[in-house]
């Protein structure tokens, strides 16, 4: 190959690599997806129909951006109860997850987010949504949840 050939293909590759990671959603914008997809899943009755919104709502958004925005949705729901984190505040995400497995796919953001939290009551909520990809995706995060 020759060698002008192929500095453009690793230039060309390096390009379309920053690209993707600039057109990354911010925190606040995941979490604004998310809470539309559950709007719009909540204001229809049935199953598949919330099933259909949710893909819809996150139909831009890869495996890891659609992990982080359901996690920022139960974070943001235990900020307004202001820390006391009922039992069933991730019980809509589990039940997302738990209703449409093949949503989420790929749970390497989930083991790294996991892995990375030091704040238990996130901790917390990580593992639960983690419970739904062990049985779904029969995924092992155990190495994550050990320290």
């Amino acid at each position: 190959m020759d060698l002008k050939l192929f500095n453009v293909l690793i230039l060309l590759g390096s390009l379309s690599s920053l690209l993707c990671h600039a057109e990354s959603y911010s925190d606040k914008t995941l979490l604004e997806i998310a809470q539309h997809a559950f709007d719009k899943r909540k204001a229809v009755k049935n199953e598949k129909l919330g099933i259909e919104a949710i893909r819809e709502g996150m139909a831009n958004l890869s495996d890891a951006e659609r992990t982080r925005a359901m996690a920022l949705r139960i974070f943001n729901f235990d900020d307004k109860d202001q820390g006391r984190m009922r039992y069933n505040t991730t019980s809509s995400v589990e039940r997302v997850l738990k209703d449409d497995p093949s949503l989420i796919t790929d749970p390497s953001e989930l083991k790294r987010m996991i892995a990375n939290e030091k704040d238990a009551r996130k901790l917390f909520v990580l593992v639960s949504m983690a419970n739904q990809l062990m049985e779904s995706q029969k995924s092992d995060f155990v190495l994550e949840m050990a320290p």
